[in-house]
């Protein structure tokens, strides 16, 4: 069999283009989580997300928590919360796998990556909870409300 008829070509291991989301808000469906450790020795929580809906429909795009840093895991809470669930409910980040998030990302340059994505924020999924109005107010706006 002469190997040149085959058109191996279309074999070929073709570099997966980047998708770079446009600055804006989008919600992901959580894929995968993955723990794994830096050249540095510190442990990563990785996310792989899927974007859900809109043009990037079907994209993948990963965001990092350093466990050993303290606001990287306090900013895991809040997206974790933002995500409906009960941190004390929370054993694994693999009960998290399947459900959404949303999220506002911002499109930025890198010296060295190119154009790249930036988490600016996690967001409530639904618009009638929101993490930056304390309790207390949303609870007095009500009953002022009422009267």
């Amino acid at each position: 069999m002469n190997i040149r008829n085959l058109q191996l070509n279309q074999y070929k291991n073709k570099k997966k283009e980047k998708v770079v989301l446009p600055t804006g808000e989008y919600i992901g469906i959580l894929l995968d989580s993955e723990v794994e450790t830096s050249k540095a020795g510190d442990l990563i929580l990785k996310f792989c997300w899927v974007i859900e809906k809109g043009k990037y429909k079907g994209s993948k795009y990963f965001t990092y928590f350093n466990l050993n840093k303290e606001q990287s895991v306090q900013v895991l809470a809040k997206m974790i919360v933002n995500m409906g669930f009960d941190l004390g409910s929370i054993e694994s980040t693999n009960e998290l796998n399947g459900h959404q998030c949303r999220f506002r990302v911002k499109q930025i340059h890198h010296m060295v990556h190119g154009k790249s994505n930036r988490i600016e924020r996690y967001l409530p999924l639904y618009d009638a909870v929101c993490e930056d109005i304390p309790f207390d107010l949303l609870v007095g706006n009500q009953a002022m409300s009422n009267n």
